[in-house]
């Protein structure tokens, strides 16, 4: 179970990361940031296709949600 939430943790950073590195577009280009990027869209492109076109993407915010819920499961 702590490892469970360790790794909800761990995921919920990455996601706070890829949403600040948004900001500054000289460093997507960068490897780590790709790698955090995709490895963040694989749970949030399944909601962000769900959700309508708004001018700021929730689907981070949702996922974070649903991590911090199952985490204290």
């Amino acid at each position: 179970m702590i490892l469970l939430r360790f790794l909800i943790e761990l995921y919920s950073i990455l996601i706070v990361v890829d949403i600040l590195i948004s900001f500054f577009p000289e460093y997507r280009s960068l490897k780590v940031s790709q790698n955090i990027s995709s490895v963040v869209e694989f749970t949030c492109r399944p909601i962000r296709e769900r959700l309508p076109q708004m001018p700021f993407d929730l689907s981070p915010v949702i996922v974070m949600v649903f991590l911090s819920l199952v985490s204290r499961v």
